[in-house]
């Protein structure tokens, strides 16, 4: 059974997973097709010149400031 502080976190982290999906369409990606999305972390197959990473994680880092935003590669994206 799940407490209320793990559930805020699991709202929270979808919350984030809602901006992404969101905010890549608009940027014209697809998903499946140029990311994959999948708990705690996005990959790109393809980064295009629209996407520009510092900016993308300086939006998450203070729209969502209880997690931190890393770039495990140079494709993937990962927050906890």
């Amino acid at each position: 059974m799940k407490t209320m502080k793990n559930r805020s976190r699991d709202n929270k982290r979808n919350a984030v997973e809602d901006y992404l999906k969101t905010t890549l369409s608009s940027s014209g990606l697809k998903r499946g097709t140029d990311y994959t999305l999948s708990e705690g972390q996005v990959f790109f197959k393809v980064i295009p010149e629209s996407v520009k990473k510092n900016k993308l994680t300086q939006a998450l880092s203070q729209l969502f400031p209880q997690f931190y935003f890393s770039w495990d590669s140079a494709r993937m994206l990962t927050w906890f």
